[in-house]
């Protein structure tokens, strides 16, 4: 099980997965953002909050990609998808 993880070293898990994601997986199962089911946010009025399609989906949606500064996302959980049984990876020149 996997899910679509990004070509940048550079970003953490929350630039990858808030600002959008390209990966290997990317042409199979989409961007990573769009695997992404639910975040844990604090938003700025300090409440502690699950955003998702039918809890907060206007928050959810805000978070994805927006830049806006809606508050600290804590928890992010993706959609797995089944790969293989064989992968191949690594380095090809």
């Amino acid at each position: 099980m996997a899910t679509v993880l990004g070509f940048i070293s550079e970003v953490g898990v929350a630039g990858l997965a808030l600002g959008g994601g390209l990966g290997y997986l990317t042409r199979r199962f989409g961007w990573t953002v769009d695997n992404l089911e639910e975040v844990g946010i604090v938003t700025a009025d300090g409440q502690i909050r699950t955003a998702n399609r039918a809890e907060n989906a206007d928050l959810f949606w805000g978070v994805r990609g927006a830049g806006a500064n809606l508050g600290v996302v804590t928890r992010f959980t993706f959609r797995l998808h089944a790969v293989g049984p064989t992968l191949f990876g690594g380095f090809i020149a």
